[in-house]
């Protein structure tokens, strides 16, 4: 009886063909873990800015200037007033032009633009690489009355503008300008979508 194994060539073959697969699937598995940590920060985020809002319009009655009246409110009086009595943070740092970087005991970290709205850019791994808006950075709004491209002014919101009305919009907006993804992803109360567009890392 003529007994025939595999040959190394054939052996060498199919531990490639394991490995590429492992890899993939490993891969695959990375993927999807790193989106889920950095849903959870992202959803606790914006908890907990909304909170803040309720709790400084409640105890600050001046709060409502910078909805009628932005031009009153500067961005350190913003932060250092209406948001850093609320939250706990480890430290924060201040720039030359005055803008305030709040790091969290969670590895993120959060500052805020004066643009036509009071924007916070929010940063799930902190200082840490790539910085790039989409993979680790997200903006979020407090718009005043006077601002009109967004939904809902008086209100801290994902940066999420009239256009992006449905999934298919806002998935369009978050591919041509990354700063919009925290807008597509509020479609899916703030989860990445497998059609998300960009590699989320830790």
């Amino acid at each position: 009886m003529n007994l025939k194994g595999f040959t190394l060539a054939e052996t060498f073959c199919t531990m490639v063909i394991i490995s590429v697969l492992s890899l993939l699937f490993f891969q695959n598995v990375y993927f999807n873990y790193t989106r889920r940590v950095a849903a959870t920060k992202i959803q606790r985020f914006h908890t907990i800015i909304k909170q803040i809002q309720l709790k400084a319009q409640k105890d600050y009655s001046d709060w409502i200037d910078y909805y009628l009246k932005p031009e009153t409110i500067t961005e350190e009086r913003f932060m250092n007033e209406y948001i850093l009595p609320y939250v706990t943070y480890l430290k924060k740092d201040v720039d030359a032009d005055g803008n305030v970087h709040v790091f969290l005991s969670d590895s993120t970290s959060f500052s805020i633009k004066k643009t036509s709205c009071m924007t916070f850019i929010y940063d799930i791994n902190g200082d840490n690489p790539p910085n790039i808006p989409g993979k680790d950075i997200f903006y979020f709004n407090y718009c005043p009355a006077t601002d009109s491209s967004f939904i809902r002014q008086g209100d801290f919101i994902p940066y999420l503008t009239k256009s992006m009305s449905n999934k298919e919009a806002a998935l369009g907006m978050c591919r041509e300008t990354p700063m919009s993804c925290s807008g597509y992803i509020s479609f899916y109360n703030f989860e990445f979508p497998e059609e998300y567009p960009y590699r989320i890392p830790l």
